[in-house]
């Protein structure tokens, strides 16, 4: 973690960390969507994470 020196270093710490998670989940939902079975929860699973 980087030193935090004011709110705005914390902010944007914080906002890099929510990127990376949402960026992380959404390559892990991707992955999943591969092995779904079911095309009415694969095509509405596409759906969500566009």
């Amino acid at each position: 973690m980087a030193k935090m020196n004011s709110l705005k270093d914390l902010f944007e710490d914080q906002l890099k960390l929510a990127y990376y998670a949402e960026m992380k989940i959404k390559q892990v939902l991707s992955d999943v969507i591969i092995i779904i079975s079911s095309k009415q929860l694969k095509e509405n699973s596409i759906k969500h994470i566009n």
